[in-house]
């Protein structure tokens, strides 16, 4: 799973984001600059509703345990050979690449006998992944912030 979002779905995201990040600076730069202390007010409160927004999302995913089947894109070995007769050489090559994970399938091993036990596996998941990906956004926020001041 990790190894499918790290190689695919992750860079197609960053892409999309660049694209309309630039289409933004392009049509309507204003909307991506702050010029006052009250727009800055209104941008922090922005912030905080986007995080809001996070969370809510967040403790909404176990949800995603009503639904039957496996998500789209999220099919392992025996999936993809169940629907297509066969497992792609780049999977089946990198199969037993990721052997040990720390939450498999969203959830913590041995404590997902239940659909409480499994709803709390998906609600650590999504929070871990919050904090990784808030984690690695403050790193590159801060290169980016440093390199401007080099350059000025």
């Amino acid at each position: 799973m990790l190894f499918a979002h790290l190689t695919v779905a992750g860079p197609v995201e960053a892409v999309v984001n660049a694209l309309v990040i630039a289409y933004l600076q392009r049509s309507s730069p204003a909307l991506l600059e702050l010029r006052n202390k009250s727009q800055s007010m209104n941008a922090s409160y922005r912030i905080r509703n986007f995080v809001i927004g996070l969370l809510v999302m967040a403790v909404l995913t176990p949800l995603g345990l009503l639904a039957s089947g496996t998500a789209w894109g999220e099919w392992g070995g025996e999936d993809l050979q169940s629907q297509l007769g066969f497992i792609p050489s780049g999977l089946q090559k990198f199969s037993d690449f990721w052997h040990h994970t720390i939450l498999p399938d969203y959830g913590i091993t041995g404590f997902d006998q239940t659909f409480w036990q499994q709803a709390l596996g998906y609600l650590l998941s999504a929070f871990v992944g919050l904090l990784v990906i808030g984690f690695i956004a403050v790193i590159v926020q801060r290169l980016v912030l440093k390199h401007e001041s080099q350059k000025n």
